[in-house]
Parts: structure tokens; C-alpha cells; sequence
């Protein structure tokens, strides 16, 4: 017996795990919409039996439907629908990997604190960390790292893969990192000389200082945002190919060499990372930049490509793009960074405009036109 016929076997006989039963359910109602002509058939089918049952209800008031009609009736109906099930998961080619790819959830990685040269394991429970001058707490628990004054190296924190991290500063300031990201705290930080380096994607959170030069600085890709109290998002990934800075309050200032730029609330920097163009938007909706900090990506027309890359990351597959896939296709869309993956791309391809192939040993997932 094959996989796809065992997985329909366990699925009359009652035996499917409820994410296999869902999966079942879901090509049902994809073959349906793929072949509207069987769709009509069981349309009428179900239509024959129902009223079928309501002209023997009728007639009940004479005589009580026989529970071996109705059980025959409801047998037959549910054949019915089960052929077409299994019709379709024979004709499917890749049954058993999309078995695989709904239960690839995000699996959070490993991340870590570094300082005196030494590398310290974050916990994957963990999602805030408190700095202070003297001690790094883990998750607001007594847990801490004690700091050394005279020997500590700059803190470079790391928030593991699939996981936001927030830390917050020995000022207040709080910052949010989104997956795989990394920041990087000088040992001289403090309320007058605040100046932070980022690689990855950040929400900042900063409090305003009273005290002379006290301004806060963050580093990344060759530029540098320098703020007095405000709130904004930093995408400096490496999969994506503009960098981009999004205020949402207060006033910033952006530098690139001998280069500035001053934004406002609702306005936007992009940097393309291969012309080295650069661009301001003014204001403009903001909401897809910061969506990663509530667990959903949200697409505006963003390209396959950088699509495949978000989501290769959060992951952590590989998704290629055949030749065959043009990456300036785009695709617009409000997604849950806690679903499957199989559901995402089941809902990116809802025009069925792509095929998959699926390596689940290499873990690598290829994007094909239909």
C-alpha cells in the first residue's frame, strides 16, 4: 500500500492525526475547486439524497424512517465524497511531502549573549532580557550575568531563529529583534554616550534624555539613525535587498557618509543595496514594517523572491526559485507566523499559479510555474 493510499485508509478508519484529517479536507475542497464538473455531480448527489430523506420524513408521520435507510443514505453520501478524496490523493503528486510540510511549524533556533569572549545560551523560553551597568537579567527572572566593568567587551546579543527578542537598556530605551538578528552594545554605554550597531531587523523604542549629547545612535550596512525619543524599525536583513528605516514617532536622523536625511512620523528610507540608490517615501502606511513584531507578515506587493526569503528564514528551509518563476511576481497578503508552512504556501499559491518540489532530507522546498 502506498503512502498516499495509507494515509487515506487512516483517514476512514477514523486514524488520522486532526493536522492529517485537516489536510485530507483541504484537497477535497481544492479537487472540488479544480474540477468543477465533479463539484456539479456531487452537488446534485447530495441534493438527490437530501430531499430524498425529506420526502421519507414526510411520510414518517405513517411510518418511522428505518435506521438502515438513513444509515445506507449517510454511507452512500460519505462514499461518495471519500471517491473523490481518494481519487485525488491517488492523482496527486506529492501527497506524503505535503504531509511533511504541515508539520514544519517554526522551530525556534539557538541564540546567544557574547561578551569577555565568551558565548552564553539563550533559552528558547526566553523573550526578554534586561541590561543593566552590572548585570545582564534573563526574562525579568533573578537569573542574571554579572558584567565586569574593568574587563567586559562590548555585549553583542543574538535572538535565536523563529523568535522575537526584546532587550531592554540600561536607559529605558527598549529594542525588539526580529529572527537571527543581532545587536551590539559598546561596554561605555550609558545615559550620555548611547550609540548601538545592528545586523538583522529591530524594532527601537527610545527614551529621551534631558542630558547634553545624549543622543541615541544605531549603526548598520554604512548608515547610522540618530534619534533624541522616538520609535522606529530598522530592516538591514541580508535577504533582502533594500534596506529600509520606518518612523513612526518623533524625528530621526539619517546619515550615509557625508549624506543626511531627516525623517518624520510615517515616512520612510530605502537604500537599495545593489544600485546604491536611495529614496524617501512621505507619508506613507507603515504597518507591513512593524507586523513582525505581532507574529504576522503582511505583503504589499512584495516579490516572490523576497517572500521565499522571509519565509526560508523563519523556517529555515531553503526555497529556491526555478528559472521558470519570474521574482518580480508579487504577491499581496496578510499571514500568521504560527502556522505551517504548507498552510502559507497553500495560501500564496491559492491561484495555483506554482508547483513544489520537496527535498524534506535537505530541506529544501523549489518553486516551479504551473
Amino acid at each position: 500500500m502506498t503512502n498516499k493510499e495509507d494515509l487515506f485508509e487512516r483517514y476512514l478508519a477514523g486514524n488520522c492525526t486532526p493536522e492529517e484529517k485537516e489536510l485530507i479536507e483541504n484537497w477535497y475542497a481544492h479537487y472540488l475547486k479544480e474540477t468543477p464538473g465533479k463539484a456539479i455531480d456531487a452537488a446534485r448527489f447530495e441534493h438527490a439524497v437530501g430531499h430524498k430523506k425529506l420526502s421519507l420524513a414526510s411520510r414518517s408521520k405513517r411510518r418511522t424512517l428505518s435506521i438502515g435507510v438513513r444509515v445506507a443514505a449517510s454511507i452512500l453520501l460519505f462514499c461518495t465524497a471519500a471517491g473523490l478524496i481518494y481519487t485525488y490523493l491517488l492523482s496527486s503528486p506529492s501527497v506524503t511531502e505535503n504531509a511533511d510540510l504541515a508539520q514544519v511549524y517554526p522551530t525556534v533556533g539557538q541564540g546567544y549573549i557574547q561578551f569577555d569572549g565568551h558565548n552564553y545560551a539563550i533559552d528558547t523560553t526566553q523573550k526578554h532580557i534586561k541590561i543593566d551597568l552590572q548585570d545582564i537579567l534573563l526574562d525579568g527572572t533573578a537569573s542574571s550575568l554579572a558584567l565586569n566593568p574593568a574587563d567586559s567587551r562590548d555585549i553583542k546579543i543574538k535572538s535565536p531563529l523563529s523568535h522575537n527578542l526584546t532587550v531592554q537598556l540600561a536607559d529605558g530605551s527598549s529594542v525588539m529583534l526580529n529572527s537571527g538578528s543581532e545587536l551590539s552594545i559598546p561596554k561605555n554605554f550609558s545615559p550620555t554616550h548611547r550609540s548601538v550597531s545592528l545586523q538583522g531587523e529591530a524594532f527601537f523604542d527610545i527614551t529621551k534624555r534631558t542630558e547634553p549629547n545624549s543622543s541615541f545612535r544605531v549603526s548598520f550596512l554604512a548608515h547610522q539613525v540618530e534619534v533624541l525619543g522616538t520609535s522606529f524599525n530598522i530592516n538591514a536583513s541580508p535577504e533582502i535587498p533594500e534596506l529600509r528605516v520606518s518612523l513612526f514617532t518623533g524625528k530621526v536622523k539619517l546619515t550615509k557618509g557625508q549624506e543626511s536625511t531627516f525623517l518624520m512620523p510615517g515616512d520612510s528610507y530605502e537604500f537599495n543595496k545593489s544600485t546604491g540608490e536611495t529614496s524617501v517615501h512621505r507619508q506613507v502606511t507603515l504597518d507591513s514594517d512593524r507586523a513582525w513584531t505581532t507574529d504576522v507578515f503582511i505583503f504589499e506587493s512584495e516579490s516572490i523572491k523576497e517572500v521565499a526569503a522571509l519565509l526560508a528564514r523563519w523556517y529555515d528551509m531553503e526555497i529556491v526559485l526555478d528559472p521558470s518563476v519570474d521574482p518580480k511576481e508579487s504577491f499581496t497578503g496578510i499571514l500568521s507566523r504560527k502556522k505551517s508552512l504548507l498552510q502559507l504556501l497553500e495560501a500564496i499559491n491559492s491561484n495555483s499559479q506554482y508547483n513544489y518540489q520537496i527535498d524534506m532530507k535537505e530541506r529544501r522546498i523549489t518553486i516551479q510555474k504551473s
